[in-house]
């Protein structure tokens, strides 16, 4: 059935994939649907976007001359696609190999929203039971560092006995939560997330009407918007880009604007954790303009498209583009003085403080430690709005890590220190740390080796 979809406010058309006729090497038999396959869920929890694209290709039944043809590429660039040799960046390839391949958008980063009026209200139910259930379990994997597993993240699970299901209350539980994230505390919302998500999917919450309707939605939404964000911090790409885009598609059926670009930047987060910072600044990019289109007199809509702002700036600045990454902490610094102060809207944490704090990961990324060093001391990590230890220590670590690069390993001792007293999880949790206290204890001089000692377990295995 076809069916129109929307990512970002920009509308295209799909179709429901076909089943596979091939059984090769893990592929699909005849009466399985090819997406559904091992082999494909492999390649999605491996984030190798080529692979999934030669066994769409495949179950069509179509030739790499066939495909390019069709979607104006030659069969050299779909050949170096599927072998891996070329990336795939660009959302507008995505969507172009999507519909000729019968892809399921979800697998490759798209939001499959399917916003046809005649079955509108019949889709949004069946997402609403089915979102956390069937292929996302299966793509759920550990992060592979030793820490808590992520396999039943996104599980679907209902509230437990002493839990009222109620609207009112489900919406209290969700914002509760991600305070806690924000507070640092990864480990106690893993705990509880997967029941939280099933609180939003397993009918329990009685919606009477179609703005309760639309509340259910939105708040499984900002449920998948957090499982997104934690995903991220565990170091697991591809399942905070699942999350981010079940986050996506809820905020469409909820009609949230402002959840709809809070999802949106978490699929560019989960983007550029995974090394697809050209993907993850078009996604930010658009997302920020479709914002700017609606309106900026909502501070939530001022702070969600500032936050898509300041992550384009991140990944540019990863692409050593620092012209662009430039220009978006210039539109951000714009919106944070039309806000007038360090805010939490749509929990975002987005204000002046916020800006100075991506400024400075920035010139960290473009590998600008004097500048780094000069933006860190001008910030007042206590401006962050209450609450917002995660912001807080992003100041010390990335002032640590500019530190380290300049030699002055007191100096960056001090700062990891600072985020130890803060917020432990957060520096658990951070890779660049880990590293960073890891080539520390390698070069330990005297005057850091007793500190040293006391973030010793914080660091990275040799090799990683």
């Amino acid at each position: 059935m076809g069916g129109v979809h929307r990512l970002c406010g920009i509308c295209i058309r799909a179709v429901r994939p076909s089943n596979g006729p091939l059984a090769l090497d893990g592929e699909p038999t005849m009466t399985e649907a090819w997406w559904e396959s091992p082999a494909v869920l492999t390649a999605v929890r491996d984030g190798d976007t080529g692979t999934v694209i030669r066994l769409a290709r495949r179950a069509k039944g179509a030739t790499q001359r066939q495909t390019g043809d069709a979607c104006g590429y030659s069969q050299s660039e779909i050949s170096r696609i599927e072998n891996g040799r070329a990336r795939v960046n660009d959302i507008r390839t995505l969507d172009r190999l999507s519909r000729q391949l019968d892809i399921p958008r979800h697998l490759l980063g798209l939001a499959p929203v399917d916003v046809d009026p005649v079955d509108w209200s019949v889709r949004r139910r069946d997402f609403l039971k089915e979102a956390a259930a069937g292929a996302a379990a299966a793509m759920l994997t550990a992060n592979g560092r030793g820490q808590r597993g992520m396999s039943g993240l996104l599980a679907l699970s209902g509230p437990t006995p002493d839990e009222s299901p109620t609207l009112g209350g489900l919406e209290k539980r969700i914002a509760s939560a991600h305070a806690i994230y924000q507070r640092g505390e990864y480990q106690r919302v893993a705990d509880g997330i997967p029941a939280l998500i099933g609180s939003t999917t397993g009918g329990t919450v009685i919606a009477e009407d179609e703005r309760s309707r639309q509340r259910v939605l939105a708040a499984q939404g900002w449920s998948f918007v957090l499982a997104a964000k934690l995903a991220t911090k565990f170091d697991n790409a591809p399942t905070a880009r699942l999350a981010a885009d079940r986050g996506v598609t809820a905020a469409t059926y909820s009609s949230s604007l402002v959840l709809q670009g809070a999802a949106t930047y978490q699929l560019a987060c989960a983007l550029e954790a995974g090394g697809e910072r050209s993907h993850a600044e078009q996604v930010a990019a658009i997302g920020a303009d479709h914002l700017a289109a609606v309106g900026d007199r909502d501070p939530s809509f001022v702070s969600v498209r500032g936050a898509l702002l300041l992550i384009a700036a991140i990944a540019a600045a990863a692409e050593s583009d620092a012209a662009a990454s430039g220009r978006y902490l210039a539109d951000a610094q714009r919106l944070a003085e039309r806000l007038g102060a360090d805010c939490n809207h749509a929990w975002t944490g987005f204000g002046p403080t916020n800006v100075r704090t991506h400024a400075l990961a920035a010139a960290v990324r473009l590998d600008q430690p004097d500048r780094a060093v000069e933006i860190a001391e001008q910030i007042d990590p206590d401006k962050f709005a209450p609450g917002l230890v995660g912001r807080r220590c992003q100041v010390h670590l990335e002032a640590a890590i500019a530190h380290g690069r300049q030699g002055q390993d007191i100096e960056a001792v001090e700062r990891l220190l600072r985020v130890e007293r803060i917020g432990p999880q957060v520096l658990g949790y951070n890779q660049q740390a880990q590293v960073l206290i890891a080539d520390l204890l390698r070069r330990a001089r005297r005057s850091t080796a007793p500190a040293l000692r006391g973030l010793a377990h914080y660091a990275a295995p040799v090799g990683a």
